[in-house]
């Protein structure tokens, strides 16, 4: 890109551009309640209030809900009925929700306090979030330290009216990530009165007790409107010894648990085999050993290892959660007033402060030239770490440094965003919005738990003896916290108008949406200056970066026939910072065909793209240690991974590891990996095509069938160390410049540099399918049946153009059918709910091509029932279960670690069977 563009001069030709077009379309203006304010779950009000907006998926009104591309539309009262405390839990049940969720389960990783949602299995960064059709800023914090995405734990349900999804790639509409779909989230508008609502709930076992308190207030006049809502919501945490699927490290349903090894224990090489035998160190398990009594006895079930000996072990699940505490506290507000002239003035501002805290197990030590590089132990002589094993060998010492207490996080996050705009009509004709929005995510961070690494090296040194517990004051001396401190931020000016040209074709008037968008964006992570040196021991990196965004974007629908309407799309995204990402262009076409009145077909192909990460191409280079084999100098020997070379080849003079290592089955131990950022990387770029048909069978029954397959190319990954060395040793000279070697020519003392790029492509294809069928049954009241399935029929990634397609659904944990069935019924007063999930089996975290049976994860059934009741027209008292059968997640039979289901995706609950009574009263 070129970078020497001025902001003014980018900001004035767009301003130029949009006046060409126009004035902005009416985004969101709808009323979402009736005369007097309150909004009633009526069917039919609900469609007169959707044909007055557009919908998400095109900026051209329609009179129909239904339009060339699937939208879900779920309501307010919908995803209340059904159970659901956030909104993450609404789009965690929906069935296109193929790759599962980020969720704030995986406490262990980059963002325990966010939590993002992933769309046709793209990845959580390539669902695109609006907040009233409008971009609000990334989570500063990266997905594994890399990945942007949008943090759907800061827009509270307070605030909320609808949740719209379109399940369609939409760049030619929205922009970049725009994927996988869109998740528009409509809130409320001219509400009148005032209102509450409270929540308690808690769970069957313990643990995740819950709460959320709300309170909306509104008043609405002949021309100006006013409406303030605030919304607390909190949980306890949950443990894992709260539930017995993962109460220690040994509860494993199929029986492979082990309690970690590190214990207190001396690991040594065997002089005879060159295996490694772990010894128990002296007083495990005895409240003066060092673990002050923690440590399990050798012999203890459960304390086996793959090596030989007996060990001194740990149990790590006694610290871990299965789920963190949180509080989260929100106020937003909102001010319409229309002038004389018809233009409606509007002012919206929304703040969130959460806090999450988690924690997992003590640090373990393992201070060893062994493993990486530390200090000597001094209860035997100085030498590097190493000291003689029981058995004559070459040893070291672990232990786990449970005087320091759990590694624990403390997470503060802040979300604020304002947006003042302006909206109204052209000759009765053309509605236009301009508006300009600015939101920032703040997130800091402190952790306990952490230790200087070389301040508690050199205690060692100096004669502190880890045989014995360490005393405080080492513990004092070396502690500290470390801290993270992140923002992003983005500035947005968009102007939007639609409208009715002034000719028309046989089926009626065409059609115009145009839009015009200017976006600063920017983001900064920073550590304290230990963690950065490379001093803590938990490691982080920092990073920061800007970039500005124009767009240019048009819609036309073109009503042919009565019966055949054909609609293009097209827009212009050009950013503008230090890399080389440039423009992308992104076109659609899509059509719909009525052959009968009550049954419309329908169809879409567009272009898709996203532009790299800040994270990806501004954040610092971080340093990691790998395990791996190295294959070049296995194969320079005429061996071949796996296989042992002979034994005059292991011991001959080429190899540079020296006489007893075979690097063709032996691998190299903490070999330095740098990873981080690339300037040079480029966009993402894809296509995704629909084809499909709406059916309303009668005036009860309707069907919906889609069709769906999308391809995403350049994707952007982070080869891993083996990737790179397998490579190179193909021949591939880009992936040989990344392996620096030591003199010897050897990996010990060598780097390997692992860097993002654009490699990957993925594809997808399914088919969605709805039923819909409401009955009225007279005095036994109404009743109303929804289903909706997903069936993925196809999955396959390449991790580069030279790497093989691996295929088969289920293999990378992606479900090949997920489906939800709800049944509705009411009554007068009474009302109930009942909602059924569906996951189909899956292969597990470590299933590979073909999947076979012994590595599918059971399929998964969970019931979640509502009863209510409404004592009178303002009250009305709830009692819900989710998880009515008590369902536990279904265990991974290829994952031998706690706690053995999938719990970084989103498909299964940990919390089991849960109760709540919600009340809600309008006052007036």
């Amino acid at each position: 890109m070129h970078c020497n563009r001025n902001r003014l001069s980018q900001a004035i030709r767009l301003g130029l551009a949009a006046g060409l077009i126009g004035f902005s379309a009416l985004a969101w203006s709808q009323d979402t309640g009736d005369d007097d304010g309150e909004q009633t779950p009526s069917e039919d009000e609900g469609q007169v209030l959707l044909d007055r907006v557009e919908v998400t998926g095109s900026r051209i009104r329609r009179s129909d809900v239904e339009g060339p591309t699937p939208v879900l539309i779920i309501g307010r009262d919908e995803f209340e009925n059904q159970g659901y405390l956030t909104v993450q839990d609404v789009l965690d049940s929906l069935t296109q929700n193929t790759g599962g969720s980020l969720s704030q389960q995986f406490v262990f990783g980059f963002t325990p306090g966010a939590s993002g949602v992933n769309l046709r299995a793209f990845g959580t960064g390539r669902t695109l979030v609006l907040l009233d059709g409008r971009r609000i800023p990334v989570y500063p914090l990266g997905l594994s330290g890399t990945t942007n995405f949008f943090d759907l734990s800061s827009i509270p349900t307070a605030i909320i009216d609808r949740v719209e999804v379109l399940t369609d790639g939409a760049s030619a509409i929205y922009g970049s990530d725009a994927i996988g779909g869109v998740v528009n989230i409509i809130t409320r508008k001219d509400f009148d009165g005032l209102s509450s609502r409270m929540r308690v709930g808690d769970t069957d076992e313990g643990g995740y007790a819950t709460r959320q308190y709300e309170i909306v207030g509104g008043v609405a006049g002949d021309r100006t409107s006013a409406s303030l809502s605030l919304q607390y919501m909190g949980n306890e945490e949950l443990m894992s010894t709260e539930r017995s699927y993962a109460a220690s490290d040994v509860a494993d349903p199929l029986g492979r648990g082990l309690y970690s090894t590190f214990g207190s224990n001396i690991v040594e090489i065997d002089p005879a085999t060159g295996g490694i035998i772990l010894t128990p160190a002296p007083g495990c398990g005895q409240a003066d050993g060092p673990l002050g009594g923690a440590g399990i006895p050798p012999g203890t079930p459960g304390t086996g290892t793959l090596f030989g000996g007996s060990p001194c072990s740990f149990d790590r699940t006694a610290f871990r959660q299965l789920f963190p505490e949180n509080d989260r506290s929100t106020l937003s507000g909102r001010v319409d007033h229309e002038l004389e002239s018809g233009i409606n003035l509007f002012v919206f501002g929304r703040w969130t402060k959460s806090e999450t805290h988690t924690r997992i197990e003590p640090f373990p030590y393992a201070g060893t030239a062994l493993f990486g590089g530390g200090a000597a132990n001094p209860v035997v002589p100085n030498n590097g770490g190493i000291i003689t094993g029981p058995n004559g060998g070459p040893a070291v010492f672990i232990r786990r440094l449970i005087e320091f207490g759990p590694r624990t996080t403390d997470i503060e996050t802040e979300s604020r965003g304002a947006t003042v705009g302006a909206n109204g009509l052209i000759a009765g004709n053309w509605e236009w919005e301009a508006a300009y929005s600015y939101n920032v995510q703040e997130v800091f961070s402190r952790r306990g738990g952490s230790i200087i690494v070389s301040a508690l090296e050199r205690r060692i040194e100096d004669g502190l003896d880890l045989f014995q517990p360490i005393p405080q004051s080492v513990v004092d001396a070396v502690s500290f916290a470390p801290f993270t401190d992140a923002e992003s931020q983005n500035d947005l000016i968009d102007f939007q108008v639609s409208g009715f040209l002034p000719w028309s074709l046989p089926g009626g008037p065409v059609g115009l949406a145009a839009v015009a968008e200017y976006e600063q964006q920017s983001f900064f992570d920073r550590r304290d200056p230990i963690t950065l040196l490379g001093d803590a021991s938990d490691g982080g990196s920092a990073g920061a970066g800007e970039r500005d965004r124009s767009a240019l974007g048009f819609e036309l629908s073109l009503p042919m026939l009565e019966t055949l309407e054909f609609n293009l799309a097209a827009r212009w995204d050009d950013y503008d910072d230090a890399s080389e990402t440039g423009s992308a262009i992104s076109p659609k076409v899509s059509a719909i065909w009525r052959p009968l009145d009550n049954l419309m077909l329908r169809g879409s192909w567009g272009q898709t793209f996203r532009a790299p990460d800040l994270q990806r191409l501004f954040g610092s280079t971080t340093t990691a240690f790998q395990t791996v084999n190295d294959t070049v100098v296995c194969q320079a020997l005429g061996g071949q991974v796996g296989s042992a070379l002979a034994p005059g080849v292991v011991n001959g003079p080429n190899n540079p590891y020296g006489a007893g290592f075979d690097p063709c089955v032996q691998t190299v131990q903490s070999v330095r990996t740098l990873t981080g950022s690339n300037i040079a990387l480029e966009e993402e770029e894809g296509e995704s095509f629909t084809v499909g048909a709406v059916w309303n069978v009668t005036d009860e029954l309707a069907l919906a069938i889609d069709a769906y397959r999308m391809e995403l190319e350049q994707i952007i990954s982070t080869p891993t160390g083996q990737f790179i060395i397998n490579q190179c040793a193909t021949g591939d000279q880009a992936f040989c410049n990344l392996i620096t070697r030591d003199a010897s020519g050897t990996l010990n003392g060598g780097q390997l540099t692992a860097v993002a790029q654009n490699l990957s492509l993925q594809e997808i294809e399914g088919i969605d399918l709805s039923i819909s069928y409401d009955y009225n049954a007279g005095r036994l009241g109404r009743f109303s049946l929804e289903s909706e399935t997903t069936w993925v029929s196809e999955l396959a990634t390449q991790f580069n153009e030279d790497a093989q397609k691996t295929e088969g659904v289920g293999i990378f944990s992606i479900p090949e059918w997920r489906s939800n069935l709800t049944l509705n019924w009411n009554r007068g007063d009474l009302g109930a709910t009942l909602r059924t999930s569906y996951i189909g089996s899956l292969g597990g975290i470590n299933s590979s091509a073909p999947l076979s049976s012994s590595q599918e994860i059971d399929d998964y059934l969970t019931f979640n029932a509502q009863f209510r009741y409404d004592f009178g027209a303002n009250t009305r008292l709830s009692l819900g279960v989710n998880n009515l059968t008590n369902e536990a997640p279904p265990t991974d039979p290829t994952n031998p670690q706690w706690p053995w289901y999938i719990n970084a995706g989103g498909f299964y609950s940990p919390f089991g069977r849960e109760y709540y009574l919600q009340w809600e009263q309008r006052w007036f």
